[in-house]
C-alpha cells in the first residue's frame, strides 16, 4: 500500500485501505480459507491457470443471463423482471447440464502443459539468466557483489545522489502517506466526524525518480559505445542472429535518405502522385 501512494495510484490508494479494513471483519472460517489460497478457481485442470471468481461467474452462471433471451428488455417491467430472476437461474442450471458433454472427454490439462511448452519456457529462462551471467546486464538480485550505489541495470549508469536518496527513503514516505490517509478519513475525531471526506482529493507524491525533470543526469555528456548499445538490444532476442555491421549500416535520420540523390533532390519515380504525396509529407514534417 505505501507504494500505491508513492506511484500516485489514487483509485487503488483510496480503496485498498478500505478493503483491508473490511477484510478484518470477515468471519474466521472465511478468513482462514482465504489465507489457504481459496480465493481463485479453475475452469479446467492444469497448472498456472487459476482465475478470479468474478470471471468464473461471468462465463458460467451469468453467461446464460446476458446472452440471447437474457435480461435485456426486462429491466423496465418490474413484474417480468421479478419472475425472470426467480426462474432464470434454475433454467440456466438445466441448460448448462444438458449442454455438458456426456462423457468426460474434455481436456484434463492446460494447453501449455506439454513437453514442448515446458522446454521452451526453460530455454527462455536460461537465456535470460545468461544475459546476467555474461555481464550483458547487471543482475539486480545478486547479493554477492552488489554495487555501492543505485545503478541502471541496462546501461550501468549511476543514479544521481539526490534521486538515489529519494528512492531509498520512498518507502517511509509512502507509509507516512498511508497513515495520514487512514487517520484523516477513517478515524472519527471529536464531534463524530472525520477530518476529511473519503473522496477528497489525494495529494501527489513528490518522490524523485529518473524521469523527474529535477533529476537530470550530471553525466549526460558521457560517450556511448554504439556497438555495445546495439549488442545489448540484440541480446534480448537470442533467436535473431543479425550482424552488427548490418544494424549500424543504416543511418539514423528523420526521413529515409534513400529517397534523395547526393545533391539533395528527390529521386525520379514513375508514380507522380506518390512523389507529390512525399513532398507534402516532408513539408509538413519540416514545418512542425
Amino acid at each position: 500500500m505505501p507504494f500505491l501512494f508513492l506511484s500516485n495510484r489514487t483509485v487503488y490508494s483510496r480503496f485498498m485501505p478500505f478493503m483491508e479494513l473490511q477484510s478484518s471483519r470477515l468471519p474466521t472460517d472465511l478468513l482462514e480459507s482465504f489465507k489457504e489460497g481459496n480465493f481463485v478457481a479453475k475452469l479446467t485442470n492444469g497448472s498456472f491457470n487459476s482465475v478470479w471468481y468474478d470471471y468464473i461467474l461471468e462465463v458460467t452462471e451469468n453467461k446464460s443471463l446476458k446472452t440471447s433471451g437474457g435480461i435485456i428488455g426486462l429491466t423496465h417491467n418490474d413484474s417480468a423482471l421479478f419472475r425472470w430472476f426467480l426462474a432464470r437461474p434454475l433454467t440456466a442450471k438445466y441448460a448448462l447440464a444438458y449442454s455438458a458433454p456426456k462423457q468426460a472427454t474434455s481436456k484434463t490439462h492446460h494447453h501449455t502443459d506439454t513437453p514442448y511448452h515446458i522446454q521452451a519456457y526453460n530455454e527462455t529462462v536460461q537465456n535470460m539468466l545468461h544475459l546476467f551471467e555474461s555481464e550483458t546486464f547487471i543482475d539486480p538480485f545478486s547479493l554477492d557483489c552488489p554495487p555501492s550505489r543505485l545503478v541502471n541495470i541496462a546501461n550501468g549508469e549511476e543514479i544521481p545522489a539526490e534521486i538515489e536518496k529519494s528512492l531509498l527513503e520512498c518507502h517511509e514516505l509512502g507509509k507516512q502517506s498511508l497513515g495520514a490517509f487512514v487517520e484523516e478519513r477513517f478515524v472519527v475525531a471529536d464531534g463524530e466526524t472525520t477530518k476529511k471526506n473519503f473522496f477528497d482529493p489525494l495529494s501527489k507524491s513528490k518522490v524523485k525518480t529518473t524521469s523527474s525533470k529535477s533529476g537530470s543526469r550530471s553525466n549526460s555528456s558521457k560517450p556511448i559505445d554504439g556497438e555495445e548499445m546495439y549488442l545489448r538490444l540484440l541480446a534480448i532476442n537470442a533467436f535473431k542472429k543479425v550482424p552488427i555491421d548490418r544494424v549500424i549500416s543504416f543511418e539514423n535520420a528523420h526521413v529515409p535518405l534513400s529517397l534523395f540523390n547526393d545533391d539533395g533532390l528527390f529521386m525520379a519515380t514513375k508514380n507522380l502522385t506518390s512523389l507529390i504525396s512525399l513532398k507534402v509529407l516532408l513539408v509538413q514534417m519540416i514545418t512542425q
